[in-house]
């Protein structure tokens, strides 16, 4: 606080101040010590470093939303692949599942039909293969 009050009072600066913002503070009175030629060439100068970082951080966000944009697309390509491959996984299980089922109840009508010739009586040939009562007497 000192610094500042004394700078306030004298509008100078000493070398080895360290209070906060007088390094700004510093930097505006020697910009406003150039003469007017100098002056403009600085304000010029600063107004062109301005430019050329609002270019280069337009062109960076720019070319992260496209990168990020790229990115989704082939996730999302990616992920249809991936998704398909498991429904097609899925489908196949499920159609051996359903294969398997209805030959394991072929084969059961099978052998009933084998029992029925047999002669063995109804309620053996539902122990033996698992069918129902009314399927194995429409064989």
């Amino acid at each position: 606080l000192d610094e500042w009050i004394g700078f306030l009072k004298t509008g100078e600066i000493p070398s080895g101040a360290t209070a906060p913002g007088l390094a700004e503070a510093r930097e505006c009175l020697r910009v406003d010590s150039l003469d007017v030629a100098d002056r403009n060439d600085y304000i010029r100068h600063m107004e062109n470093l301005r430019y050329q970082r609002s270019v280069l951080d337009t062109s960076r966000d720019e070319g992260w939303a496209e990168g990020r944009a790229e990115g989704r697309a082939e996730g999302r390509a990616e992920g249809r692949a991936e998704g398909r491959a498991e429904g097609l996984e899925e489908g196949r299980a499920e159609g051996r599942a359903e294969g398997r089922a209805e030959g394991r109840e072929k084969r059961n009508k099978e052998i009933a039909r084998n029992m029925l010739k047999q002669g063995l009586p109804i309620d053996t040939i539902v122990a033996c293969t698992g069918l129902t009562r009314d399927s194995i007497e429409k064989l």
